[in-house]
């Protein structure tokens, strides 16, 4: 085989990207869900949400259209995913195990 033909099978094997999770991302996932759970953010999400459609009345002639727009593309259930992510980004498991701590006390 020909010299060119092994650099290409080299360039091509250092050109992938390897994508992947870092090892033990699925425990910090479990234990933000529970950090989430614990300090019952879907709660006062939704409790926010109630606060700023209901109180205005500039919106009232479009309550029901808000509710279902944002129970169909702002649900706390279609952003956990993002809100585990970005807590991925900034806390190590650690944090979040003391984060746990603190907040179920």
């Amino acid at each position: 085989m020909s010299i060119r033909f092994y650099i290409l099978v080299i360039v091509i094997i250092f050109s992938i990207r390897i994508e992947g999770k870092p090892p033990g991302s699925g425990k910090i996932a479990s234990r933000i869900n529970y950090l989430l759970n614990v300090t019952k953010v879907e709660k006062k999400y939704e409790q926010a949400l109630e606060i700023s459609i209901f109180s205005n009345p500039i919106l009232s002639p479009y309550k029901s259209d808000l509710v279902a727009f944002i129970n169909k593309y702002f649900s706390f259930q279609s952003l956990r995913p993002d809100i585990i992510e970005i807590y991925q980004d900034l806390f190590t498991l650690s944090d979040i195990n003391g984060l746990i701590k603190f907040y179920s006390s």
